[in-house]
């Protein structure tokens, strides 16, 4: 018997007592002899360049690949042999304008100079270890990269091994070509880093990325969460991702949460030619198994001959697992829907778990994204991440986060008409201030265990912008803009933090901060909120600073509005509250005082926003049910709670979430799946729960006639909307998009011991998906 393993971790000595050891090292084989065969497969007619190519390989590889080993942070663990691989595939999949067929007696040098064929395979070349040797480090790493591969392409590196200008290790020689510069170098690193650069291969020239596409302003028309600015990482993720699948190679981004990692591949998968593409979409959690990845893939196969399945004849079918690395650890330390993915990425295909017959698995290819391990995340073994290119997405620069919330901002002040003294420089100076506090909140209020939900990303940022857009009426002075940004960033930031002393952190914080940006000053801003009347407003005083959306009408025709008198909305709330118990519902006498109006006034904030969710920590009476109950009422919401009893099992689970599924999604009823963690009677609730946060459906849970039942439901409106009514898929994606657009998952979850914290980090949309209110 032969043993292949990694490591002996889990080896019992007597298995190792009785077993012959040969440690073979990576280092001894090196990277070499692949690239030597992989140089025998490129296209005949770049023949005459291999020469070249080889000197390239010689004089780049090795010094980036010590550079990036002694300098840099990568993101996800590579091992060496990665990187090489990565840049041949790169070049691989750039170089199909030498696969042409020539026609007899047609000469290549007279489709593409000779001259230009040397500019060609150089810059394509810089391009490919531009993305697969410095693909993989993060912003601090990608500075210094840059600044390195510029040194060294131009010829300014020191080559001897007792160098003194770079740490690239012991005894590494650099062997320049014979021909010193490469054909066309970077431009200057004033027009951008080399990550800023693009390969223009019909232009043959350097440009930069942003060059590459027209600037747009968004659409008016356009909802918040459709909304897309292009920014230089959209358009090179975007094009690397695109390069890359089209020819049959396996990707892998990458990188923090937040980042758009899973939208950058949704986006390239749906803009495919649907005639020779289709694509299989799931997300992994900390409780997927093997069978349910296995079930994913295979139902949507089809049998091509006996034993081999594949999508339909004629086209390729991309696999997208989105949080690669969630599954749990089991007892040995792998990684069961991992290992079954290395098995087809090994072996072509896996087995028919029946029959046990081997299924094999033909015209698929797989991509991937992941956050780097750490907190919940695991570390995917070298043997699976082999397979494919990785490429690191790095959290965006401000400026970039600038020229997103800039142009979100310009589409807000246009659409809502906001008056030309408030929309022209305040928006701009708001967007900074907003960044400033994402940045300082990021570093100074960091998770404990005590506060395992002090994570931020991205998504807050959008959140702050998304419930500024929801205001009914323009701000029409700019004192009103101002409370309407303070507001929001206290609904985001500030309703999760725990403790007093925090929460008084950030009120000073903003307080700087709107004195800082704005030109106006914190208190002249709140002057009316000043009900002790010392000059200066505090944190007790700006409780009562509210915006609510039923002041002026109940269900969709409610405006969302400053609350100028707190008592006349707290009477309004009894109001309700007696036509609720007048409804026949379930009656709740409760006595409505400021703290109760305020927790009502967030909660209806986030339901009524697209795609809101809302995670209510606090213990158990504080009242989460109950203001959930009022606030859905009040926005003539549709409540959906499950009755848990003692036989209750994944099976009647599965059925509460179908029916509030066919309610939101089929009916088009807008729908609170109110859920308390006492209800938890399987973990497993939680992992249905995450996957509809996160896409809206819980993978494979509707059988083939339970699915056409919903789509017969949907039709008429997804015509109306302009879905093509022949393909199934596009109506059970409308499907999907109305649950995410009508259902509003409401969970009241305790605070109190380990349970909450284990939750949090297994299952990261409840706060990601999530605005969190802490009681």
């Amino acid at each position: 018997m032969i043993f292949e393993v990694q490591d002996l971790a889990v080896a019992s000595p007597a298995t190792v007592s009785r077993c012959g050891m040969i440690y073979v090292e990576p280092s001894s084989m090196g990277w070499e002899p692949l690239k030597d065969s992989w140089m025998n497969t490129l296209p005949p007619l770049i023949e005459p360049h291999k020469p070249r190519i080889e000197e390239l390989f010689t004089w780049l590889v090795k010094p980036c690949m010590a550079f990036v080993r002694k300098n840099c942070k990568e993101l996800i663990p590579t091992s060496d042999i990665n990187l090489p691989v990565a840049l041949m595939n790169i070049f691989d999949s750039m170089i199909d304008e030498f696969r042409v067929e020539l026609a007899d007696g047609e000469d290549f040098d007279e489709i593409m100079a000779p001259k230009d064929q040397k500019i060609f395979v150089d810059c394509v070349f810089l391009f490919s270890v531009v993305w697969s040797i410095g693909g993989t480090t993060e912003n601090e790493g990608r500075e210094k990269f840059d600044f390195f591969l510029r040194k060294l392409v131009d010829g300014k590196v020191d080559p001897s091994p007792e160098r003194t200008d770079f740490d690239l290790g012991p005894g590494l020689e650099i062997v320049p070509p014979t021909e010193k510069r490469v054909a066309k170098a970077f431009p200057k690193a004033t027009e951008g880093s080399v990550y800023d650069m693009h390969f223009e291969k019909d232009k043959f020239r350097w440009t930069n990325w942003l060059k590459t596409v027209k600037d747009e302003p968004i659409r008016e028309e356009l909802e918040f969460q459709n909304i897309v600015v292009t920014t230089i990482d959209t358009i090179r993720y975007r094009y690397i991702f695109d390069v890359l699948a089209t020819h049959g190679k396996h990707v892998l981004f990458g990188g923090p949460t937040g980042t758009g990692k899973t939208v950058y591949i949704k986006q390239a998968l749906d803009a495919m030619d649907k005639d020779k593409w289709t694509n299989i979409q799931s997300t992994f959690s900390a409780q997927t198994n093997a069978n349910q990845i296995q079930d994913i893939i295979d139902n949507k196969l089809d049998k091509r001959k006996k034993g081999v399945f594949g999508p339909r004849q004629g086209t390729r079918a991309v696999v997208f697992i989105d949080d690669l690395n969630m599954p749990m650890l089991e007892e040995y330390g792998a990684q069961p829907p991992i290992e079954i993915i290395r098995q087809w990425l090994d072996h072509g295909g896996w087995y028919d778990r029946e029959e046990l017959t081997m299924r094999k698995l033909v015209d698929i290819q797989f991509c991937a994204a992941m956050g780097p391990p750490g907190g919940g995340r695991n570390p995917v073994a070298p043997r699976m991440l082999r397979h494919f290119n990785q490429i690191s997405i790095c959290d965006f620069d401000d400026n970039s986060l600038r020229r997103v919330y800039t142009a979100i901002t310009d589409w807000w002040c246009r659409r809502a008409s906001v008056p030309k003294d408030v929309g022209l420089k305040l928006p701009g100076k708001l967007v900074e201030a907003t960044l400033e506090i994402y940045n300082t909140i990021k570093r100074e209020l960091l998770p404990t265990p005590m506060k395992s939900h002090y994570t931020y990303n991205m998504r807050d940022i959008s959140k702050v912008w998304q419930g500024v857009s929801m205001i009914g009426e323009a701000p029409q002075n700019q004192l009103e803009l101002i409370r309407l940004w303070s507001h929001e960033t206290l609904r985001v930031f500030h309703d999760r933090l725990v403790n007093d002393e925090d929460r008084m952190w950030f009120f000073s914080f903003l307080k700087q901060m709107v004195d800082r940006h704005t030109g106006q000053k914190f208190d002249k801003v709140f002057a009316a909120w000043d009900f002790d009347k010392n000059g200066t407003v505090d944190i007790v005083e700006l409780r009562r600073l509210m915006f609510a959306s039923f002041m002026d009408g109940a269900g969709a025709e409610g405006k969302y509005a400053e609350v100028k008198d707190v008592d006349a909305m707290q009477r309004l709330v009894t109001e309700q509250l007696v036509e609720y118990n007048q409804s026949g519902k379930m009656r709740m006498d409760l006595v409505l005082f400021l703290y109760a109006a305020e927790h009502i006034c967030r909660i209806s904030r986030v339901i009524r926003q697209d795609l809101g969710n809302a995670l209510l920590v606090g213990v158990g009476g504080s009242g989460r049910q109950s203001l959930t109950r009022i606030a859905a009422f009040m926005a003539e919401f549709e409540v959906y709670s499950i009755e848990i009893t003692k036989s209750y099992t994944q099976v009647e689970w599965r059925d509460d979430l179908k029916n509030v599924l066919r309610k939101a999604g089929g009916e088009g009823s807008p729908t609170v799946f109110l859920f308390n963690d006492t209800q938890i009677k399987m973990e497993s609730f939680l992992e249905d729960i995450n996957n509809i946060l996160n896409t809206g459906e819980v993978p494979n849970m509707f059988a083939k006639d339970e699915t056409a039942q919903v789509i017969d439901m949907v039709t008429p409106r997804a015509v109306k909307a302009g879905v093509n009514a022949g393909s199934r898929a596009d109506l059970f994606q409308f499907f999907v998009d109305e649950c995410r657009r009508n259902l509003h998952m409401v969970l009241c979850f305790s605070p109190v011991g380990d349970a909450f914290r284990e939750r949090l980090r297994k299952f990261p949309s409840l706060v990601n998906c999530c605005t969190i209110d802490w009681f």
